[in-house]
């Protein structure tokens, strides 16, 4: 019986050291993808990889699996829209794009598989619409533009859509009025936690970034780049979590001279069980 108890433990051993091996492999490549020229945003979410962009004139989305396959395409397929961005948050896919003068918001619930017809305007726009950027987090769809899509006096502005039943537009922001500088083209926005962060170019050419504390509280200042001649800036948004606490990393990489350099970096965290802030 001792043998036989033996001998049993053994295969359980090797039948273990086995699964672990073939669960710790290395993936194979995934294949590439092709589309048609013309995206110019992307996301990821528990479906896949959305992409869009603007084709012979039309907004299209496009949703791409891990195996490098098309799963969806031309689901959406909006005429006259300009400056497609992709968002995902909390099941909502939306895609932000300017039409007709206004801001139009896209959602589906299904990972692209379906779309309404109907979209979420925005209320009347006064200010010219260029270089829309977004960002969706759990109070909604944070969206920024400039009035101008090259070096001059430009404006840059900000609304968010919220997850109201129905989406509702917030209050249209100027995140450039303060007297520091009025001006402002090319913006990004990230997210941290409970912070939204809003960077452009000014005409000088710097890198500026106004926070916004979520829901509706701007920083009275901005965050001034010591980067001298910056033609455009990106940002990348890391987070993870330990055992009670969530932490959130934003990176501003501004381009200048034709590279990037890591110039400005926002780092918050909150107790996961209470939801502080810190």
């Amino acid at each position: 019986m001792p043998k036989t108890i033996s001998t049993f433990a053994r295969c359980i051993v090797i039948v273990v050291t086995m699964t672990c091996t073939s669960l710790s492999q290395i993936p194979s490549l995934e294949n590439a993808v092709s589309v048609p020229l013309g995206v110019s945003s992307s996301t990821s979410d528990g479906y896949g990889q959305h992409l869009v962009g603007v084709f012979n004139g039309i907004v299209k989305h496009f949703l791409v699996g891990n195996d490098g396959a098309i799963i969806y395409q031309d689901r959406l397929a909006v005429s006259g829209g300009e400056f497609p961005i992709v968002t995902s948050s909390g099941g909502k896919l939306r895609v932000t794009m300017k039409l007709n003068n206004n801001i139009a918001v896209y959602q589906s619930t299904d990972g692209g598989a379906s779309w309404p017809s109907s979209f979420f305007p925005s209320p009347p726009i006064s200010v010219s619409i260029f270089d829309i950027d977004a960002s969706s987090d759990g109070f909604g769809t944070h969206i920024v533009w400039a009035t101008g899509s090259v070096l001059g006096n430009n404006e840059v502005y900000y609304v968010m859509l919220n997850y109201q039943s129905p989406p509702s537009f917030g209050t249209l922001k100027n995140v450039t009025d303060l007297p520091a500088q009025e001006y402002g083209y090319r913006p990004k926005i990230s997210n941290s936690i409970s912070r939204a962060h809003v960077q452009f170019i000014t005409p000088n050419q710097q890198m500026y970034s106004r926070d916004l504390l979520l829901p509706n509280t701007w920083a009275d200042n901005y965050v001034v780049s010591s980067v001298a001649s910056a033609s455009a800036v990106s940002s990348t948004t890391t987070s993870w979590q330990t055992s009670n606490r969530l932490f959130c990393l934003v990176a501003q990489w501004p381009y200048y001279n034709g590279s990037q350099q890591l110039q400005d970096f926002y780092l918050t965290s909150k107790r996961s069980d209470r939801g502080e802030l810190e």
